[in-house]
């Protein structure tokens, strides 16, 4: 099962699990507690592999994906919707380049924009 989306409440969980439902798309709700924050609970909403596709689209057409760890952007090369965001990107800047920016400027290269990565084919982009 591949989580498709984490919400703050049980109720917005169910929500999603029955649009996807009424999709034909078989998903679950589990409730998972913070381990560093013990009274935070959330609903998590998993799917098949094999129905991401048409999940992540529910997602979108939901105006669901702020609650998605995917980026809902579709690879140029294969075409899935399994693209995450690259959140360590300052090892593709050159040190110079990043020591510039961080001294000189003060800035820690907020300007630059973070990569997409696909998880099925690899492209980055």
């Amino acid at each position: 099962m591949i989580q498709i989306a984490q919400f703050q409440f049980e109720s917005q969980a169910k929500a999603l699990v029955d649009e996807l439902a009424k999709q034909a798309v078989s998903a679950t709700c589990a409730m998972t507690r913070s381990v560093t924050k013990p009274a935070r609970v959330a609903g998590v909403v998993r799917v098949a592999p094999e129905d991401f596709e048409t999940a992540m689209q529910v997602v979108i057409d939901a105006d669901l994906l702020p609650y998605s760890s995917w980026t809902g952007v579709a690879c140029p090369q294969c075409h899935s919707l399994k693209t995450e965001r690259v959140k360590t990107y300052f090892k593709h800047v050159p040190l110079p380049l990043f020591l510039l920016s961080l001294f000189a400027l003060g800035l820690p290269l907020f300007f630059l924009r973070q990569p997409n990565h696909c998880l099925d084919c690899g492209h980055l982009w």
